[in-house]
């Protein structure tokens, strides 16, 4: 299974070897419940920010719009 949503990165508690990551999630994400239903699994997590990327030429160096 693969789930994907928007979230409001909110805190990070670290004790000892261990990191507790806190995130925020609108339910009416189109993945959500499927999300909220791996509570308790292990998985895994690729965090991406929210910021515009672009393409550029590995020649000229130049942005790709």
């Amino acid at each position: 299974m693969f789930a994907q949503v928007k979230a409001l990165f909110k805190q990070t508690t670290v004790k000892g070897g261990t990191a507790n990551l806190q995130m925020e999630i609108l339910t009416d994400a189109p993945d959500a419940f499927d999300l909220i239903k791996m509570s308790g699994q292990t998985v895994f997590l690729k965090v991406t920010p929210e910021q515009e990327t672009f393409g550029f030429d590995s020649e000229t160096g130049e942005i790709i719009r």
